[in-house]
Order: C-alpha cells, then sequence, then structure tokens
C-alpha cells in the first residue's frame, strides 16, 4: 500500500488529508473532521494495521447509522487487514469514484499478482481522475516490467480509450523491454513512429525495418528502395518512408514535392532510410525548375548510417554528366543508408525554387566486383 500511496502523494498524516479530501469532494462532506476521520489518521500511526476495540465500535456504530456510506466502509478497509479487500471492493460497488479504495486495491491486487484486475482498476481510475493520468501511466509502465502482467496490458492496448497513445509514448519513452514495446506498438499506430525512431537512435536498424513492415503491412519481396519514389502522400511511416523535415518543403497536389530554398544556411528538407545489398547503383532524379548560379545547390546524398561521409551527392536543377549518380554500396558496414534531399549555402541570398517529381535507384549490372572493391577503397 505505501509504494502506491507514495506514488501518488498520499503517504503520511499529510498525505491522508489530501486523501480525506478527495473524499470530501466525491462524497459531498462537510470539512469537519469527523470521528472516523480522526481514526483513519490515528490507524496509521500504528505499526499494526489491527485497531483498538473502541475505534472498531465507532466504526461498526457508523456502519449501522449509515449503510451506504463510503467513508466508513473506507476506514474499515484500513483497520481490519483480513477484511480489507472485500471493504474496499464494496466501497468501490457503493460509489465507482471513490478513489482512495481503488488505489489501495490496485496495490493488493499487484501485491496478489492477479493483473487484470489490477490494470482494469487503474482503468477506471485513468478514466475517472484525469488529473492523475501521468502517475498512473507510470505505475501502468512500472508494471511492464513483469512478464506476468504483460499480457493484462496488452489486452487493455486492445481498447479504444483516447488516452491510450499518450500512455504509449510514456511506455516508448521509459520501457527497457524492446520486445514488448514492438508487440505493444502493434495496438497503437499513432505511436509507433516514435517506437521505431527508439529504435533507429539505438542503432537496432534491422528490428526497425522488420516492426515498420509489420506495422505497415508492406510485403518485403516487393520492397524496391527508396521507397514511395514519388513522394506520395502515404499512409506508411518514416523512416524507412519520406519523412519532410521543414516548413519550406512541402507535399505538391501534382505529385512530387516543392522545395523553397533561401540559401543562407544548411538545410535538410526530406530523408528517408534505406537497405540496399552491395553493389553499384545509379541515383536518378526528375525535377521541374533551376537553381540560379551562386545560390545555394540543392541536391541528393546517400550515405551509409554508420558513416556520414556521403557515397553521393547528385546535385539537382542543373545539368550533370551521365554518370553523375553512380556510386557503390560496399559489402561491410553498410547494410542500411540514408538518402537525403538537403540545401546548401549559397554565395548570395537568392531564393531557388525546386519540384522533385521522383527519386529512382536502379542496380548497375556491368560493374564488376573487382571494380566495386577497387571503387569502395
Amino acid at each position: 500500500m505505501t509504494s502506491l500511496l507514495r506514488r501518488l502523494g498520499l503517504t503520511g498524516l499529510c498525505g491522508l488529508a489530501v486523501l480525506l479530501v478527495v473524499l470530501h469532494s466525491h462524497l459531498g462532506m462537510s470539512s469537519r473532521q469527523s470521528d472516523i476521520e480522526e481514526i483513519i489518521l490515528s490507524s496509521q500511526e500504528r505499526e499494526e494495521a489491527k485497531a483498538s476495540e473502541a475505534d472498531r465500535n465507532t466504526i461498526l456504530r457508523s456502519l449501522a447509522k449509515k449503510p451506504l456510506g463510503t467513508l466508513p466502509l473506507f476506514a474499515f478497509g484500513l483497520i481490519e487487514e483480513d477484511r480489507s479487500e472485500a471493504a474496499f471492493d464494496e466501497a468501490v460497488r457503493r460509489n465507482p469514484r471513490v478513489l482512495s479504495a481503488r488505489m489501495i486495491r490496485v496495490q493488493q491486487l499487484i501485491a496478489a499478482e492477479d493483473y487484470n484486475a489490477a490494470v482494469e482498476q487503474l482503468m477506471a481510475l485513468i478514466n475517472i481522475n484525469q488529473k492523475k493520468q501521468d502517475d498512473y501511466f507510470q505505475i501502468l509502465a512500472e508494471l511492464s516490467t513483469r512478464p506476468g502482467a504483460q499480457p493484462a496490458l496488452l489486452s487493455m492496448l486492445e481498447k479504444d480509450y483516447r488516452w491510450l497513445p499518450r500512455f504509449m509514448r510514456v511506455l516508448n519513452e521509459n520501457s527497457q523491454d524492446i520486445q514488448f514495446l514492438y508487440r505493444a506498438n502493434r495496438f497503437v499506430p499513432k505511436q509507433q513512429e516514435s517506437f521505431l525512431r527508439r529504435l533507429i537512435d539505438s542503432q537496432q536498424y534491422e528490428l526497425a525495418l522488420i516492426a515498420w513492415l509489420e506495422y505497415n503491412s508492406v510485403d518485403l519481396s516487393e520492397l524496391n528502395w527508396p521507397f514511395n519514389p514519388t513522394f506520395a502522400q502515404r499512409r506508411e511511416t518514416p523512416p524507412f518512408n519520406w519523412q519532410l523535415h521543414h516548413n519550406q518543403v512541402e507535399y505538391s497536389n501534382s505529385g512530387g514535392i516543392h522545395v523553397v530554398h533561401l540559401s543562407r544556411q544548411i538545410r535538410h528538407f526530406a530523408s528517408q532510410l534505406m537497405s540496399l545489398g552491395p553493389g553499384a547503383y545509379q541515383l536518378k532524379a526528375e525535377t521541374q525548375g533551376t537553381i540560379i548560379p551562386g545560390s545555394g545547390d540543392i541536391s541528393i546524398r546517400v550515405s551509409c548510417v554508420a558513416d556520414y561521409d556521403p557515397l553521393v551527392i547528385l546535385p539537382l536543377g542543373r545539368s550533370v554528366s551521365p554518370d553523375a549518380g553512380s556510386f557503390i554500396i560496399p559489402p561491410d558496414n553498410c547494410k542500411f543508408q540514408e538518402l537525403l534531399l538537403l540545401g546548401g549555402i549559397g554565395q548570395f541570398p537568392r531564393i531557388s525554387r525546386l519540384s522533385i517529381n521522383n527519386v529512382r535507384i536502379k542496380t548497375v549490372e556491368n560493374v564488376t566486383i573487382s571494380e566495386q572493391q577497387e571503387t569502395a577503397q
């Protein structure tokens, strides 16, 4: 009981005073301290849960006088440990908004490893007491560290509560159980991208791709890189679909994206991760617009995620040689790559406007293995 009350700021005499205020607000009681309240407060000063005979008689008389009253029943549950579960359950049955009884009941259920019932009580608390939702989210997140509680949490995530994405965000930020997060995020699409980003940030690229394929129902056998080469506004999420990074780039109604570059600083406009195999490739882009000489370049860069040095940089909006987009993926340390659309700093503060209709990468078949290795070196 103590750890739960501490989590919710309800420990000690001051905490119990707060708890009584909660009871007053929900039950319409007066602010004058009653005999029952004094018993509740004094019960916390004793090491033994058992109350004195006089206190028991006071509680029983109050129950007889107000058989539907919740506070006497709550007091009875506090001082009679052996019968507290039934007392708190009855208090909740009489008044479902009795938060204090629910909170203590949660602690009892967790101690008894009855995780399904504990999660049900926590869901009720979240729905009733929105001001304390973040505290309840932390308790649920702590429960996720217990393998026995995980099935109950997954069942909760199948429901349709509006607060579930917020809870999933807390879980994605705090849980260290990546396999559980992988399963849990199946049920909350709004937070899948944050989980994928966490995997990328921790360099778990393979698991991120597997999760992305599953969450977005993408068939690996039909996957080509870059994904979504025409910049269609599809439902698939980043990082293996395009992510627009700046308000100076937007999807065009006629297809593709439109970039406005002020040339004053380096800008990352759009990116996606890829998983090209070792070999030779040709990067091509179909664009509309022209880059004015002296203004900042707009280009596409391919690099290994483990190495910032580019494998290729293809300038856009100007004439280039036929082999300008040629590059080779080395056989080692480059299983995943970043495809990045970026703008450079210009000599003059001129505005460049460019539409990119598609970006494509094709395999170059007539490059030998020895040529690949020589180029990679």
